[in-house]
């Protein structure tokens, strides 16, 4: 039996050694010689201590051995024993403590470890090398979350800016926004003086935070711009001062700019079309000196885009709308001179060539003002595919369906906006009948409709496949002025219906099909239904229910066109229904 253990003892994957009191070794099986490199054997006699290094041997002095007396036993201690070559080996030691007579003898398992360290050295080598992989993800996931809020933010402040022509709303909305987005202490919005060479102007609009100077309506007369900056502005420059004290600015611009607490500068040009300089968008931190971020500078760039179409799209709403007066005054004149009998042939046709000339020259600017258009939009249509471009991989599905939403209103607009020049020149405009499915128009419409105002909820009821034989393109027009006008005024509703159909009962020509738009918005007094299809006519003429006045004006020149008629029926509070004709598909 004993050689049998010897022979187990001695063949067992793990070293073995025992020692005595005094720290004899009086046993050390096979495996344990072979991995210090010493013979069969040899080890028996001599002291453990031996075989041991320096920080080994005191660990034995200090703790093994005491606690070993004290408990009898020690499980998985790391040790390291020293080879006979003068190298250490690290090892697992598990001890107890046997009565051997009137003698204790202290029996040692020890297993080799150098490999689980190596082990244990590359699981944590790992775990690093994840954690900082984990961390370079969190870093991109958050930098594309911001990319993709920011261009979010972008379209819907362009949205909003779209819904206004009037000026002032709109530099209240992007000014408010871009503070806010970007947490400045003030923006605003700088006009130059006309015809002050760039000398002079004033701040026509400004946001501020609490506890800043407004700088509004403030004259601002700086004879260095226009020699050293106005050119560099007209060619897109755009300023950023991270901190005016140490910027390279000659002392009296710091002195200009520390007057209005201003500490860090970022200025982007404002232009009307491609050669006039409108302006400047100026964001101010006054509290202390800030660093401008590109993804800042890039946003309020964009912004200043939207400002600038925004601007040339009022003035030209305000010479469309002196145009249009002057051809209603015109019109009204023409009329005036044939109730008035006693109105010579040569004073009539003097006035029929003033209305000629005035027709004439408003088409002439129709033509021009359409063509300065394009190029806005283009830059849009483009900026947003460049978007998708470069940044497309990075967006999920809503974010591609928003910038194709933007793409396809761009499209659009340009097409309002030559929809909203026919109004000058509708009767001499070619007419291009096709198959119109009015049904699936107005499903389209109010899709886009509804995508620019998330929050409302509109219950849209259409009679399916309504065809009728007209322009594609002025039936478009007129379904959309009626459905934003419903829109517009169901929207103290939190809820809201609108209906578009075939009208029954109505007694029409057996050639003609009567249709409807209804809605359960505001409703007009119908004593003031006359005024309803008049040049510049609003019923509701309130900040509530904004407009240009030429919607239904329009809707009604491309109805006579088309051979058909226009009316209405509602009441204050209780909706509107508007009805036309069209004549029947051939």
């Amino acid at each position: 039996m004993s050689q049998q253990i010897d022979e187990v003892l001695n063949n067992a994957p793990c070293g073995f050694l025992s020692f005595t009191d005094d720290g004899l070794i009086v046993l050390a099986n096979v495996t344990l010689a072979q991995l210090l490199g010493y013979e069969t054997d040899s080890l028996r006699g001599k002291k453990f201590e031996m075989i041991l290094p320096i920080a080994s041997r005191i660990f034995y002095q200090t703790h093994f051995f005491p606690l070993l007396k004290l408990h009898g036993k020690i499980e998985e201690i790391y040790f390291s024993l020293r080879a006979k070559e003068g190298h250490d080996i690290p090892m697992l030691i598990n001890a107890s403590r046997r009565c051997e007579g009137e003698d204790f003898v202290y029996d040692c398992i020890f297993i080799p470890i150098l490999q689980r360290i190596q082990y244990e050295d590359e699981i944590l080598k790992a775990k690093k090398a994840a954690e900082v992989a984990k961390i370079a993800q969190q870093q991109a996931e958050t930098a594309l979350r911001q990319q993709y809020d920011r261009a979010l933010l972008i379209a819907e402040i362009t949205n909003r800016i779209r819904l206004h022509l009037d000026l002032p709303t709109v530099f209240e909305i992007a000014t408010e926004e871009i503070r806010k987005s970007i947490r400045a202490d003030r923006v605003g919005i700088y006009k130059f003086t006309p015809d002050a060479d760039f000398n002079d102007g004033e701040f026509v609009y400004e946001s501020l935070e609490d506890n800043i100077d407004s700088i509004l309506a403030i004259k601002i007369g700086d004879r260095i711009f226009a020699d050293k900056y106005a050119d560099l502005y007209l060619h897109g420059r755009i300023q950023a001062i991270d901190n005016i004290s140490h910027a390279d600015l000659t002392e009296c611009h710091k002195e200009f700019l520390q007057q209005f607490q201003i500490q860090a500068n970022l200025v982007v040009p404002l232009l009307e079309g491609e050669a006039f300089l409108w302006g400047l968008l100026c964001i101010h931190q006054c509290s202390a000196p800030r660093q401008w971020q590109e993804i800042e500078i890039e946003f309020v760039q964009q912004i200043a885009n939207q400002l600038a179409i925004a601007i040339q799209q009022a003035n030209l709403v305000e010479q469309l709308q002196s145009e249009l007066a002057e051809r209603q005054r015109a019109e009204d004149r023409l009329i005036e001179a044939n109730a008035q009998l006693s109105m010579s042939n040569l004073e009539l046709r003097k006035t029929s060539a003033q209305l000629e000339v005035s027709n004439h020259e408003l088409e002439s600017f129709s033509y021009s003002v359409s063509h300065d258009l394009r190029a806005p939009l283009r830059a849009i249509n483009g900026f947003s595919q460049i978007l998708l471009e470069d940044y497309g991989d990075r967006f999920d599905d809503d974010c591609k369906d928003y910038f194709s939403r933007i793409q396809r209103n761009v499209d659009r607009m340009g097409t309002l906006i030559e929809d909203l020049l026919l109004l000058s020149r509708i009767s001499r405009s070619e007419m291009r009948y096709d198959k119109v499915n009015l049904s699936k128009l107005v499903q389209e419409i109010s899709d886009d409709i509804q995508a620019l105002q998330p929050e409302r909820i509109v219950e849209l009821i259409v009679v399916p496949d309504v065809m009728v034989y007209a322009d594609l393109n002025l039936m478009r027009v007129v379904l959309e002025n009626l459905l934003q006008n419903a829109w517009k005024f169901t929207s103290r509703h939190p809820t809201a219906q609108i209906s578009f159909g075939i009208a029954q009962n109505l007694d029409q020509p057996s050639a003609q099909t009567t249709y409807f738009m209804r809605d359960d918005g505001a409703g007009f007094n119908m004593e003031q239904s006359s005024k309803l299809f008049g040049v510049f006519q609003r019923l509701h003429n309130t900040s509530e229910f904004t407009g240009t006045g030429i919607g239904l004006a329009t809707v009604q020149r491309i109805i006579h066109r088309h051979g058909g008629k226009i009316w209405a029926d509602g009441a204050i509070e209780q909706g509107a229904t508007f009805y036309f004709t069209l004549p029947n598909p051939p």
